[in-house]
């Protein structure tokens, strides 16, 4: 795995869904109220998650398990980002707890990048950013 320097940016795959955090500018499918939750990407762009994981479940297929084609075999659902600090566990198959470390093996996995613990720390904390209110109040 390469080391490399990105300040803010990072993928970050939430629920197992893959979506890129670039210097906080959003790509098309994650802009908006939402952000996110409109398009399927692939989970292992760079390195093969579920080789490394082990264990290969049929639900690992993802929207291949419905389509059949095999070019979606691994693609998910993309989730929004809105409230994702509340909305653990991480990954497609519910594997990690923290936030930065969602972060972290997203990074790896979609970029082959290795974050440098302060890089995520300043993810986590842009994505904890983004948590709402509910009756002006905020949510837990």
């Amino acid at each position: 795995m390469k080391k490399k320097v990105l300040g803010l940016a990072a993928v970050v795959v939430l629920a197992g869904l893959a979506f890129p955090v670039l210097n906080l500018v959003l790509p098309q499918d994650n802009r908006g109220r939402i952000l996110g939750g409109q398009s399927f990407e692939y989970m292992g762009l760079r390195q093969d998650y579920f080789a490394k994981r082990g264990s290969v479940q049929e639900a690992d297929h993802g929207l291949f398990n419905f389509t059949k084609k095999d070019c979606d075999r691994h693609k998910f659902k993309v989730p929004t980002l809105r409230n994702v600090a509340l909305t653990w566990p991480y990954l497609r198959d519910g594997t990690v707890n923290e936030l930065g470390e969602a972060v972290r093996v997203t990074a790896r996995f979609q970029s082959d990048v290795a974050l440098a613990s302060a890089e995520v720390e300043s993810i986590a904390s842009f994505l904890e950013s983004l948590t709402g209110e509910l009756g002006g109040k905020p949510l837990k």
